[in-house]
């Protein structure tokens, strides 16, 4: 397209009684066909003095209602898990949330391994967990390794291949961990909300070909009272493609539709989003981030905390800003960790893998879903107001 000559535009813009910064200039000049829509858009509104790029973005940039900003899966390409693979693996994973403790407040005379002399005594470090052997961990970070004493009550939480801070103290060549420091989600967070009363309902595990359910689902969703609703289908919902299609079809048309495919489901793209992977970040209404996810990545982790709840099972990742820490031989890699937490979710939510509950934390609301061939319970969030409402299906 050629380019719009800038003294019309600028033209343009006096007639409307507008101004127009350098940058907007260089936009409509070359994308002279937005500029009859940006007018369009500005009729009815109340428009800055100078009129700069941003705003002109906001105006007439479709907008997504769902943008997914992450997926959370392993490599599926072949690759050799060869060492130089694997040590590449760790010192990103390491690097990726060293920064998410640096600078903590808690961390104080911060050194690295091989600073420890004969002469330190109180001290801190950021670490990678190598070994956990009863009441001691094997350590390690760029420079070395070394085994420490703990006496955290949080031991109980850290999980082989993790970083975490420790604040140290060295008494008779012994040293003695007083206290782990967890990546975790910033202390203070604005909790977010959307102006109008959007609502978000997840639910999963459905089996559709083993118990025909749709039509309670249904029932259920058309006694919301929404403005706006997003459905969040976490996977498992048959096996069968048409049980898949007809469900989505039948949901009422002015839902927005999110699909995370389930072990049992077979490839399937529904109208809105589909999704095939483990979990995903996604966006939705310009600011709410949520993580959804497959619960069977949190059976391991609920075998190591048996008497903890599934919410807190996915707490105690969130705190780790990692959905898989453990790193087995099993396990495809890539050359980057997929798994980090790098942002912080408003909303945390995984199909079934134990008991459905719910919990809150820092602005974060973490949800584990249940399932209807044992305890079909689900969650109805809305956004406005952050209510968490139970949707149960018994």
């Amino acid at each position: 397209m050629v380019p719009m000559e800038k003294e019309k535009i600028i033209k343009s813009f006096l007639e409307k009684g507008y101004q127009v910064d350098s940058k907007s200039l260089d936009f409509f000049s070359e994308n002279p066909e937005k500029l009859d829509v940006f007018f369009e858009k500005t009729k009815n509104i109340m428009v800055p003095t100078t009129i700069n790029l941003e705003f002109i973005k906001s105006l007439i940039e479709e907008k997504k209602e769902v943008e997914v900003l992450k997926k959370f899966e392993f490599d599926t390409a072949e690759k050799s898990v060869a060492v130089e693979n694997i040590t590449k693996y760790f010192a990103n994973r390491y690097e990726n949330l060293k920064k998410h403790l640096t600078g903590r407040l808690e961390l104080v005379n911060l050194i690295s391994i091989n600073k420890i002399t004969p002469k330190t005594k109180k001290f801190s470090l950021i670490v990678m967990v190598k070994e956990k052997i009863d009441r001691t961990l094997l350590i390690e970070d760029s420079t070395g390794e070394i085994t420490v004493s703990i006496q955290d009550e949080t031991f109980d939480q850290v999980v082989s291949d993790e970083v975490v801070g420790m604040v140290c103290e060295k008494e008779n060549d012994i040293i003695n961990v007083k206290k782990i420091i967890f990546p975790d989600t910033p202390f203070k967070r604005d909790i977010a909300k959307t102006q109008k009363n959007v609502y978000t309902l997840f639910i999963s595990d459905m089996f559709l070909d083993q118990i025909n359910n749709s039509r309670r689902i249904l029932d259920k969703i058309s006694n919301i009272n929404y403005e706006k609703l997003y459905v969040f289908v976490l996977g498992n919902v048959s096996s069968k493609k048409e049980d898949i299609i007809n469900f989505f079809d039948t949901l009422p048309k002015s839902t927005y539709k999110i699909f995370l495919k389930g072990d049992i489901d077979p490839p399937i793209e529904i109208r809105n989003t589909s999704l095939s992977c483990l979990a995903a970040l996604v966006k939705i209404e310009n600011n709410i981030i949520i993580l959804i996810s497959n619960g069977k990545i949190f059976l391991e982790y609920k075998k190591i905390w048996k008497n903890q709840s599934s919410e807190n099972v996915m707490l105690n990742l969130l705190k780790k800003r990692h959905l898989n820490p453990i790193f087995s031989l099993n396990k495809k890699i890539s050359d980057e960790d997929t798994f980090i937490i790098d942002t912080v979710p408003d909303i945390f939510v995984s199909s079934n893998f134990d008991k459905p509950g719910f919990t809150n934390y820092k602005g974060t609301t973490i949800i584990s879903n249940g399932s209807f061939l044992s305890e079909p319970i689900y969650w109805l969030i809305n956004l406005k107001t952050r209510e968490i409402i139970k949707m149960d299906f018994t």
